[in-house]
């Protein structure tokens, strides 16, 4: 699995060949942080597409019912992504209206630690 590599803005790279893009574990990990910051509402030829943090989980009140909640719906997301085979050891907190949470991820090319703020 190949991946066009993002730069430190999210942005796209260009210009310089196969170091343009990042491969197999890399590239499962590029995909669900991807994939993640995706909100439902954001492209405009599907606004039903992404994940519905606004929607179903942000701004709500930071209970432990939300958190659960969020935790499916993150969960479910990365394990969609293609190239992930299983997910473990999700832990999540909300801090100053804020989700983040880290995970370990088995993929088809090996195992994936993810670090993820909302």
């Amino acid at each position: 699995m190949n991946y066009r590599r993002l730069d430190e803005n999210g942005d796209y790279c260009f210009g310089h060949n196969q170091q343009d893009f990042v491969f197999d574990t890399d590239a499962v990990a590029q995909a669900i942080e991807t994939k993640l910051k995706f909100f439902q509402g954001e492209w405009w030829e599907d606004v039903t597409a992404g994940i519905p943090m606004f929607q179903q989980i942000l701004g709500r009140p930071a209970t432990q019912q939300t958190k659960d909640a969020a935790d499916v719906l993150i969960k479910d997301q990365i394990a969609s992504t293609p190239g992930v085979q299983s997910v473990s050891n999700l832990v999540s907190e909300f801090i100053s209206r804020q989700y983040n949470f880290q995970a370990q991820v088995q993929t088809i090319f090996g195992p994936v630690e993810l670090e993820v703020m909302l």
